[in-house]
């Protein structure tokens, strides 16, 4: 449908959590090691770049530019990839005034030598966060007007890989996991897995769909608060399901809470707190506060409550990078 790269290392690992899923009453808990799609310290943007910047390519372009934060896996990646397929990566962040950050993945753009530009706004201040997105938005435009005129050919990726193709993505990974689970004889499960932009999770539930599975997709919103969160959610389904040819989802069909956020976005919680520990201890996985931590210590929680009798996969997405940046300040 889509043409992509071949940048991941695919199927990734399906492993089991017997440790973790005996210490919260669990009996199949299962994780999707998309941590270990190679490339950097991989993660699941990456699959998310195969299709992008393939299409990037077909267009002819020869500059890529995203835009994130300092300590953000998706413009690590995107700067990696960039290089890797001799095309000028482009960065613009947002960042706290006063905080520059020396981030992991920041030093590895770095060590790229990514062209990068800072937009500031006040941290706790909602009508300066309100408009850097705003500023953010005007500040590519420019970019892309003056390299244009320079005559060069800029292709803009969308944050964190959110839109139709990067949402594919996940569909073609659901497909992956399903063929890994009934291998494994498990028809029926749960799958759990953190929502930025709600691009995975509308690939996910896409895949879910198109395959008849009887599957939930489970979502724990990391920085976007409901309703905000399902409707982004459901205009990134949408988007997929009209390219497939499928029934487009009700809000109340996706499973996302918005209960484990905290303070914000790569703000640490106690339950990210207490998972990152847990899973470091129990299975010997690094997660970070931003993405896999919150979420895996939001699984934690639910399901030492409800103690289900089928199987339960948690989606690693990566952020090992950011799993360095805590360990300095978690233990």
């Amino acid at each position: 449908m889509f043409n992509k790269l071949s940048l991941c290392q695919i199927p990734t690992p399906l492993e089991t959590m017997p440790r973790l899923g005996m210490k919260i009453g669990v009996e199949t808990l299962l994780i999707k090691r998309d941590d270990l799609l190679g490339r950097g310290l991989g993660g699941s943007k990456l699959r998310k770049l195969e299709f992008i910047v393939s299409q990037a390519l077909s267009q002819g372009a020869d500059t890529l530019i995203t835009i994130g934060s300092f300590e953000s896996n998706h413009v690590a990646l995107m700067s990696i990839v960039s290089r890797m397929q001799g095309l000028r990566p482009i960065v613009v962040l947002r960042v706290p005034t006063g905080k520059r950050s020396h981030t992991f993945n920041h030093c590895i753009q770095n060590s790229l030598e990514v062209e990068t530009h800072i937009v500031e706004y006040v941290e706790g201040d909602i009508a300066s966060q309100a408009m850097v997105r705003q500023k953010v938005d005007s500040y590519v435009s420019e970019l892309v007007d003056k390299l244009t005129q320079e005559g060069h050919h800029p292709f803009f990726v969308p944050e964190g890989g959110c839109c139709l193709e990067g949402s594919y993505a996940f569909v073609e990974a659901f497909d992956e996991l399903h063929k890994q689970m009934q291998k494994q004889g498990y028809q029926k499960y749960d799958i759990i897995v953190p929502v930025g932009s709600g691009s995975t999770y509308a690939g996910l539930w896409c895949g879910s769909q198109r395959a008849g599975a009887e599957v939930k997709i489970r979502g724990i919103s990391i920085a976007l608060r409901n309703p905000r969160c399902l409707k982004e959610t459901r205009k990134a389904t949408e988007r997929v399901c009209n390219e497939l040819g499928l029934r487009s989802p009700e809000l109340k069909e996706l499973d996302i809470t918005d209960l484990f956020i905290g303070d914000g976005y790569a703000k640490s919680t106690e339950w990210s707190t207490r998972g990152i520990k847990l899973a470091l201890r129990t299975e010997g996985l690094l997660l970070d506060h931003t993405y896999t931590g919150k979420a895996l210590g939001a699984m934690i929680t639910l399901l030492e409550k409800e103690s289900p009798n089928h199987p339960v996969v948690f989606w690693h997405t990566g952020g090992v990078s950011g799993a360095v940046d805590n360990l300095f300040g978690l233990f």
